[in-house]
């Protein structure tokens, strides 16, 4: 290789490498802020609490976090990620539903096109274990 070949290669691998560690910094900032989506407060004394996690990029997938928690003991319970299609925009009260009775906790999330996304159900004996341990 000549000489200006070789600045040109050298040249364009550094800019690559500056793209992509920008690009890295940027998402990574990007992605850990997290907003509340929602809290309701359900049966028996527990409330549900969702977190958006930053933006989605490219109209992907929102990354969310679902917890549960015990008013009464004032006690975190439980949590779990989830990744939403909600089409890039952030996510509103019509990306869930959350119903309960004397049994149990269901929350149902759904998508940007009402499609159902998950369906998680919280049954209040299995909580109370949890506490207990």
């Amino acid at each position: 290789m000549n000489k200006r070949t070789s600045v040109i290669v050298i040249v364009v691998l550094s800019i690559l490498l500056i793209l992509s560690g920008a690009y890295t910094i940027i998402h990574y900032f990007h992605n850990y802020s997290s907003e509340e989506w929602f809290q309701e407060k359900c049966g028996r004394g527990y409330t549900l609490i969702g977190k958006e996690f930053g933006a989605p990029l490219l109209n992907g997938k929102t990354e969310a976090q679902i917890e549960l928690y015990d008013n009464n003991k004032k006690k975190f319970v439980l949590s779990f990620d989830v990744r939403i299609n909600n089409n890039g925009a952030s996510l509103s009260n019509e990306n869930y539903l959350i119903s309960y009775n004397s049994d149990y906790i269901i929350i149902t999330l759904y998508t940007y096109d009402k499609n159902i996304c998950g369906i998680y159900r919280f049954y209040y004996d299995d909580l109370r274990e949890m506490i207990r341990e």
